[in-house]
């Protein structure tokens, strides 16, 4: 129930906030991620919910240029993916409450996808990483689903809207796109 409250008013602060016009779209509704405001509620919510982000053991958490956060757990030594790559990831999806929404190794085999493909928060943080490098991510609402609710068989809801999706990642290899 601790963790619930926090939750529950980050979202309402973005439903708030990204209230304009119904007619809108998504990437218009972004949230400046430099808002002080948003950032502290952020920072306070990953610090009490989120178990990967407990700093810890040198453990360094970031904030990318877009306002996701992220640690690296290894550098990678090879090839940087850039946009229209393809790319080979295991990953494991999470909610802020530990709760697992998708995994490759759950799916028992790595990821292969197009960068550009994804939503935005885990292109950026795919294209963080290099071949070999892992890290944890956690990709607010307005880089991932935004207001939208995501269905799966039988319209259950598999990310509700307004989600803070958590991230584990490794790059296992980058084809590079081919220059035409």
């Amino acid at each position: 129930m601790k963790y619930l409250i926090p939750q529950l008013f980050l979202v309402m602060l973005f439903v708030i906030s990204c209230k304009q016009k119904e007619t809108t779209t998504a990437t218009e509704n972004k949230i400046d991620p430099k808002d002080a405001l948003v950032r502290a509620q952020f920072d306070t919510l990953v610090a009490k919910s989120n178990p990967y982000f407990k700093i810890k053991n040198a453990e360094i958490v970031q904030t990318s240029k877009n306002g996701m956060r992220y640690s690296m757990k290894t550098l990678g030594k090879g090839l940087n993916p850039k946009e229209g790559d393809v790319v080979l990831v295991n990953y494991t999806g999470r909610f802020l409450n530990d709760s697992v929404f998708d995994s490759s190794t759950l799916l028992g085999e790595p990821l292969k996808f197009k960068i550009g493909s994804m939503i935005p928060g885990f292109n950026e943080a795919v294209t963080m990483l290099s071949t070999g490098g892992s890290g944890t991510f956690i990709v607010p609402p307005y880089l991932g689903y935004g207001d939208r609710t995501v269905k799966g068989p039988g319209g259950k809801v598999l990310i509700p809207a307004n989600s803070y999706l958590v991230f584990d990642l490794d790059l296992i290899k980058v084809f590079p796109k081919e220059n035409k």
